[in-house]
């Protein structure tokens, strides 16, 4: 059996963001859990209509997968199905935990169901393909510093869909994504507060943690507030970006067969099926016509691979895009009809 890398995982539910189209959706009373005798790490799976396949549910534990095969009643670094050629639909209890018998730290759970006895490896195997699959996030027995629930509700007080993951945690990997050592905090949170060097959590945007930003219209894909470079190749739309590139210039007019009908070359189709792959995460919306987040600076490939290497705006999770791939992106934004 082929083990399931976490990697891949992590980068499509990047892609995803848990759109409508996951087949299923996984639920918790509590995201953030004491590790003590009164507690319990429980989740559930609601299915909206009926779904037929391989159940897969995986944990993410030191930085690899671990499987709940047979129901639950093992566990397993192999890729094995929860359940087999299954039939799911309404709310299905998956497991049931007490919290004292698990380590502190944080526990991302994913789910996806593929058609019956197909590679769960390959995302055109899974039901909804690319978007279907669904995650949620334990933090186990960390103070409220690192968990972000000052509240005490079971839930970081920045995780508004209560699915147990920040905000601003774009790649969903149990980390605000300004974490780069993930220790818990934001990386300008010197004092490890849980709030950021300026005191004032519950006024962060919680997009990028920057402890000056003063823009309460900040969109929080880049935050570079003073940003004046022309030729920046911030993913994010910079506030004060007086350059003429800031996503709003013009895009090359669309190539026609002659009869005025737009026509899209092989590597542009590729570049469009790419792009749409990555569209749900609306950093950039379904239609780069509309220049959301200066999407234009797409037409240049070069532009691309260096916000992903410098992780741009939260970019970096995408450097399993090769040349070729950004370059047919390209040619779809150019030119995307």
């Amino acid at each position: 059996m082929q083990h399931l890398k976490l990697k891949p995982i992590v980068v499509t539910i990047a892609l995803s963001t848990l759109t409508n189209i996951a087949a299923a959706e996984l639920r918790t009373e509590r995201a953030v859990v004491p590790n003590d005798e009164t507690h319990r790490v429980a989740a559930s799976s609601y299915f909206a209509s009926t779904v037929q396949g391989d159940l897969y549910i995986a944990a993410q534990v030191n930085g690899q997968l671990l499987f709940f095969a047979k129901e639950g009643t093992e566990i397993s670094s192999e890729a094995i199905p929860y359940t087999e050629n299954g039939q799911y639909s309404g709310d299905i209890p998956l497991f049931n935990f007490p919290a004292a018998d698990i380590a502190p730290g944080r526990y991302a759970i994913y789910q996806l169901i593929t058609a019956s006895g197909s590679d769960p490896y390959d995302f055109r195997n899974w039901v909804g393909g690319a978007t279907g699959i669904s995650s949620i996030n334990f933090t186990v027995g960390l103070p409220p510093e690192q968990s972000g629930d000052f509240n005490g509700d079971g839930f970081a007080d920045d995780d508004q869909n209560r699915d147990g993951f920040h905000d601003d945690d774009q790649n969903r990997d149990g980390f605000h994504d300004d974490d780069q050592n993930k220790d818990g905090f934001h990386d300008a949170d010197h004092g490890n507060s849980g709030l950021g060097d300026n005191g004032t959590g519950s006024n962060d945007d919680g997009h990028g943690a920057n402890d000056n930003d003063t823009d309460s219209n900040d969109d929080g894909h880049g935050a570079n507030d003073n940003d004046t470079d022309s030729n920046d190749d911030d993913h994010g739309a910079n506030d004060n970006d007086t350059g003429s590139n800031n996503g709003t210039g013009s895009v090359t007019p669309p190539t026609t067969n002659g009869g005025g009908i737009p026509t899209i070359s092989g590597n542009a189709e590729k570049g469009r099926d790419l792009y749409q792959n990555c569209s749900s995460s609306n950093c950039h919306g379904s239609d780069p016509q509309r220049g959301q987040n200066k999407i234009f600076r797409a037409t240049e490939s070069a532009k691309t691979r260096s916000a992903i290497n410098r992780n741009k705006g939260g970019m970096g999770f995408l450097n399993f895009l090769t040349d070729a791939d950004l370059q047919a992106i390209s040619d779809f934004v150019r030119n995307p009809q």
